[in-house]
């Protein structure tokens, strides 16, 4: 007869994401060994259990039909046995969930183009004067749109996305120059974004000649150096914390130029994405230039890492404010990871269990979450995924054995989950 009471710590971080901690939920029960040597309850007969590498008899209630254990394969989530480490039959362990939240980084162009209308009478070629919007805050133009899709955009993400900003080109026509960066990616940054956006020193209105005029050569975006954007980019210093994933949103409405091919913006999106940076293009208003624009983008697309699913063009294509921010939606959402990884392997990864707002999922490669042994990692599939990328979840809950897959509080932190359990999600990251 043994009877005992066990407790240790463990904890989960996503692949791409932070570690997190974890408790420990004891168990007990009063057993009769046996001589059969076991290494999971399924290695046991049917009333026994695996407990200390030996296959057990309940004596609990006097007969292994005791409600305390059934002594079948699966989880007997009211089981009273000892937590130990060779206990693979319970393990009772329960995991706090902390996400890592991906830098985006919005390569937004501002050439002098984006002041036309993002309808047919901006895609007029030659344009008129009817092509063109009287300024910043004319609805009709592409600049607002683009730019009050990302201040939606940022608005559904304050907390699960690190913004950041590039615009291109530079004052100068732009080729050979190389874009700074406007915003840095961090923790609430999403209106220093759309505040960069509204100043009239990044506004092509204000550095463009008027609509028709002769162009100023040498101090106007008057070209789109979308390579020399993507190499600025794939310069930048990786992030701090090397298991935080980053991604390019590039909205451009029209052609690369200063000498692009689609085989040297394929090359440079190839490189980055062999750095671990994912690109993503979206083409916004192209009907002036979508004979050169489509194989530029389709070429950023398929070696991005981020391309359109459904077959037809790669890269998203948006004509209107409605389909723009769709875009924009889909490739946010598609950057959110759905890994997570646990910092100490289940004694049994059978009996993993894991509930997305206390409702539990089945164990489904498909539709479901799939564990890793090899890599210690727990995978979100299908719908389930889904879930999580769209903001539909505050808090996942991972446990085995014993414990059941609640929600465990750790330290509040910018992901998108309720971290803490209160009921709140991200309440101590913006103020």
């Amino acid at each position: 007869m043994r009877t005992s009471k066990g407790a240790r710590m463990r904890g989960v971080t996503r692949a791409t994401l932070a570690g997190a901690v974890a408790w420990m939920a004891g168990c007990s029960s009063a057993v009769e060994p046996t001589t059969a040597r076991c290494a999971r309850a399924t290695d046991c007969e049917i009333g026994e259990a695996c407990l200390d590498g030996r296959c057990v008899t309940s004596t609990v209630g006097g007969d292994a039909s005791s409600p305390t254990f059934d002594g079948g394969p699966g989880v007997d989530a009211a089981s009273r046995f000892d937590a130990g480490p060779d206990d693979a039959s319970c393990g009772g362990a329960g995991f706090g969930v902390t996400g890592l939240a991906p830098e985006v980084l919005v390569l937004f162009d501002r050439s002098c183009s984006m002041r036309r209308r993002y309808d047919a009478a901006g895609a007029a070629s030659p344009p008129t004067l009817a092509s063109f919007t009287s300024g910043p805050d004319d609805p009709a133009g592409r600049w607002y749109v683009a730019r009050e899709a990302v201040r939606g955009l940022v608005a559904r993400h304050p907390t699960d996305v690190r913004w950041g900003l590039v615009v291109f080109p530079d004052v100068l026509d732009g080729c050979g120059a190389s874009p700074g960066l406007r915003v840095a990616p961090g923790d609430g940054t999403g209106p220093a974004v759309v505040a960069s956006l509204e100043r009239p020193e990044v506004s092509p209105y204000t550095l463009c000649t008027p609509p028709l005029a002769t162009p100023r050569t040498g101090d106007q975006p008057a070209e789109t150096p979308t390579l020399e954007a993507l190499s600025a980019v794939a310069r930048l210093p990786a992030p701090a914390d090397p298991e935080r994933e980053r991604v390019v949103l590039l909205v451009s409405d029209g052609a690369a130029t200063c000498g692009a091919t689609p085989s040297s913006l394929g090359a440079e999106t190839a490189s980055m994405r062999a750095a671990g940076v994912r690109t993503a293009a979206v083409g916004f208003s192209l009907a002036a230039e979508v004979t050169a624009a489509t194989p530029m983008l389709n070429a950023i697309a398929d070696a991005g890492g981020l391309a359109r699913a459904g077959g037809g063009d790669r890269f998203y294509t948006a004509g209107s404010p409605a389909e723009l921010e769709a875009a924009f939606n889909a490739i946010v959402a598609a950057s959110i990871p759905c890994t997570f990884r646990l910092s100490d392997a289940p004694p049994d990864p059978a009996l993993l269990r894991v509930s997305l707002d206390d409702v539990p999922i089945s164990a489904d490669p498909v539709d479901g979450f799939s564990y890793s042994p090899g890599a210690g990692t727990l995978t979100l599939h299908g719908a389930a995924c889904g879930r999580v990328q769209r903001r539909e979840v505050s808090r996942i809950g991972v446990g085995y054995g014993c414990a059941a897959p609640a929600c465990v509080p750790v330290d509040e932190v910018c992901d998108g989950l309720d971290n803490d359990c209160d009921g709140a999600v991200d309440d101590d990251c913006l103020g």
